[in-house]
């Protein structure tokens, strides 16, 4: 079958990714920023380009609060020097940045639903099945949490301000977060449970 070629490649791109730029290249800031502006040219070719503009408006609060953190750490000191804690959280930064869109990258070339023939145990192929289930209601429940917040009436002033506009999606992604932890709980309980009735010989 076509798909196992595909999974397998897949994952030991994933594989390398992460052994070069988490192990080898981790503290060279010069690899780090080369690393990211070409996994960024590449999603903008393979993903849609308004699809990865909407990712990372929704991701943008979580890294200017975690810069923020980091330069906090470095202008308060805390034990190291103001430019240790600016070289940790920009190569750190950078590195979260780059894994998630080269996770989106990498993604692109699997099919769930392919996955979900593969033959493997009922016990394994549950993650899949609430992982798929996970993905579809985050991006329903995103594109809802945003419009929701605006319509909030301390969210509706004329003008917002930077660090407002911040804030609003600071929150939704905090939203977006709990909920998805709530149907990770339900779903998976609930998948448990049919697995429990219907191959009773399997648990």
């Amino acid at each position: 079958m076509l798909i196992y070629p595909k999974i397998i490649l897949t994952l030991l791109s994933i594989l390398v990714f992460f052994a070069l730029f988490c192990i080898v290249w981790l503290e060279n800031v010069w690899i780090q920023a080369v690393g990211l502006m070409l996994i960024l040219a590449l999603s903008f070719f393979i993903c849609q380009p308004k699809r990865l503009w909407k990712l990372i408006l929704s991701f943008s609060p979580f890294f200017l609060m975690l810069a923020l953190i980091y330069f906090l750490l470095g202008l308060f000191g805390f034990g190291m020097s103001m430019e240790y804690w600016l070289h940790y959280g920009s190569t750190r930064t950078m590195l979260l940045a780059s894994s998630l869109l080269y996770m989106q990258i990498a993604f692109r070339f699997l099919n769930l639903e392919a996955l979900l023939e593969l033959p493997l145990p009922i016990h394994s192929l549950k993650y899949i099945i609430l992982g798929k289930h996970l993905y579809e209601v985050a991006s329903t429940a995103y594109s809802e949490l945003c419009v929701f917040s605006d319509f909030m009436p301390m969210n509706q002033a004329v003008k917002q301000s930077f660090m407002g506009r911040i804030r609003i999606k600071l929150v939704v992604i905090l939203a977006l977060v709990s909920f998805v932890i709530s149907e990770a709980t339900i779903k998976g309980e609930m998948i448990d449970e049919r697995i429990r009735h219907c191959w009773p010989e399997r648990n």
